[in-house]
C-alpha cells in the first residue's frame, strides 16, 4: 500500500509493514472451488475491501483451469503450490510448501477453512512461523486503525463466545467453522493472476505414506443430506431411538442427534448437530426430542425446513420451527410412520 500521501501530510516516512494482504488456503472437489472455501473466501474479500488489501488464495497440486475460478469468486491472485509429492496430503510435505510460501509471501492475515487438514495444518504453522491462531471461528472482524484480527470462537459448546487478538503475533491466522460466513459470489468479469509456484521440499518424507485406495464400504454422508432426523435426550431411551431409525428408514433420511443424545451414547459423535458438532442445511430437518438449545440452533439455522416434535411446549425449539408438534415422541412417530405407509 502507497502510504507517501501520509508521509507528505505528516512531513515524516511512515514505516509501512512487510506483512500485506489475506491469504486463503483453498481446496477443490471434483474441479470445483469447495463450499467450506467459498465462505473463507467471501470473509476475506470483506475484509480485505474494508483495509483495501489484496486477497490471494493457495492450492496444492492443481490445475490451472479450475484454480482461475477463485479469480471469479474474489481472490485477486492464485497461486498453485507445484510439487508432485503434494498430489496426496501429508503433515510434513505441506507444512513445507506452505511455510515457505507464507514467509515469502509475508501476508498479514492466513484463513483457513477448519476441515481435518487444517486442524492439523494451521496450529503446526503458526507454531512453525511465530504467528497467533484462533480455531473455530464464528466471527471475524478487523480493528482497521491496527489492522488487528478479532476473532469470535466458541466455548463449553456454544453457550459462551471468547473475543481473542493478538496485536504482536504474525501473521494472524484463524480457521473458520463452516455455515457462519456468507459465501464468496461469483463474478466472471473479475480480473486476477493465477501463478504457478514450484516448490522445492527439500528431500522432506512425510512419517505416513499413501499406498494407494483401499477397499472399504462407503458410508452416508452426513454433511449433504436431503433431509434429517435428529434425536435428543428427550427420546428417553436406546429403545425409543429405534422409532427415529425406522422414521430415517422410511424418509432415506440420515440419523443425527443433538450433544445430549452422544452423552447418552445414543449416537456416534461424528453425528453430533450443533455448534460443537456439524452444520447442516438440509431441506428437511426433523428434531425428535430435542430442546432446542442454541449452540444446537446454531447447527441446523439454514436448514429449509424444521419440524420439531417435543411433549414440552415451552422447547426453545418450537421458536425456530417451521412445524411444531407438541406430544410424546413415542406416540408421534409411530403414527407419522403408519401415516407414510398409507401412501403410495
Amino acid at each position: 500500500m502507497d502510504l507517501s500521501y501520509l508521509e507528505a501530510l505528516m512531513g515524516e516516512a511512515v514505516e509501512e509493514s512487510p506483512y500485506q494482504g489475506i491469504l486463503v488456503v483453498a481446496g477443490l472437489k471434483d474441479g470445483e472451488p469447495t463450499a467450506h472455501s467459498l465462505e473463507v473466501l467471501g470473509k476475506a474479500r470483506e475484509l480485505a475491501d474494508a483495509i483495501g488489501a489484496y486477497v490471494s488464495a493457495v492450492l496444492f497440486a492443481a490445475e490451472e483451469e479450475p484454480a482461475r475460478k477463485l479469480i471469479g469468486y474474489g481472490a485477486d491472485y492464485v497461486y498453485l503450490l507445484d510439487n508432485p509429492a503434494l498430489a496426496d496430503y501429508s503433515l510434513e510435505t505441506y507444512a513445507k510448501a506452505l511455510g515457505d510460501f507464507i514467509e515469502d509471501k509475508k501476508p498479514e492475515i492466513v484463513l483457513f477453512p477448519a476441515d481435518a487438514m487444517s486442524r492439523e495444518l494451521a496450529p503446526y504453522l503458526a507454531q512453525k512461523l511465530g504467528g497467533s491462531l484462533v480455531t473455530n471461528c464464528t466471527e471475524l472482524a478487523l480493528d482497521e486503525s491496527a489492522r488487528l484480527l478479532l476473532a469470535t470462537h466458541p466455548m463449553y459448546g456454544g453457550q459462551y463466545f471468547r473475543l481473542l487478538a493478538a496485536p504482536e503475533a504474525k501473521p494472524q491466522m484463524a480457521t473458520l467453522l463452516p455455515g457462519y460466513f456468507r459465501p464468496a459470489f461469483y463474478d466472471e468479469t473479475r480480473m486476477g493472476e493465477v501463478e504457478r509456484v514450484a516448490v522445492d521440499l527439500g528431500g522432506i518424507k512425510p512419517k505416513v505414506t499413501v499406498k494407494g485406495p483401499a477397499d472399504y464400504e462407503e458410508v452416508r454422508c452426513l454433511d449433504f443430506a436431503r433431509i434429517v432426523v435428529s434425536v435428543g435426550r428427550g427420546m428417553g431411551s436406546q429403545e425409543n431411538l429405534e422409532l427415529a431409525r425406522k422414521l430415517a428408514e422410511a424418509l432415506d433420511a440420515e440419523l443425527a442427534g443433538s450433544r445430549g443424545a452422544v452423552d447418552e451414547g445414543w449416537i456416534e459423535p461424528d453425528r453430533q448437530v450443533g455448534m460443537s458438532g456439524k452444520q447442516l442445511e438440509p431441506d428437511l430437518y426433523i428434531a425428535c426430542g430435542i430442546s432446542g438449545a442454541i449452540h444446537h440452533y446454531y447447527g441446523i439455522r439454514n436448514a429449509k425446513c424444521i419440524v420439531a416434535i417435543n411433549q414440552d411446549p415451552t422447547a426453545p425449539i418450537f421458536k425456530v420451527a417451521d412445524l411444531g408438534i407438541i406430544g410424546d415422541v413415542k406416540e408421534v412417530i409411530p403414527a407419522v410412520l403408519e401415516e407414510l405407509k398409507s401412501k403410495p
